[in-house]
């Protein structure tokens, strides 16, 4: 879970980077001030689903971190 909520947060940046790229290669007919707007909402979405695995996966640890004894 962990290792899925650091993907996440890797990946939640190249969402602006693919849509200025198609704003600048004009296969995307909107202004990139609106692809930077839509990108923000999906870095806060990816980002919140990052710290919600963080969380679960610290929850499962800790849970099951007496099982080792």
């Amino acid at each position: 879970m962990i290792a899925i909520g650091v993907m996440l947060c890797i990946f939640s940046p190249i969402t602006l980077l693919i849509l200025i790229r198609l704003t600048r290669l004009d296969i995307l007919t909107s202004s990139i001030n609106f692809a930077t707007g839509i990108d923000v909402i999906v870095l806060i979405l990816l980002v919140a689903a990052a710290v919600a695995l963080f969380i679960a996966g610290n929850h499962w640890l800790k849970v099951h971190e007496n099982f080792e004894y």
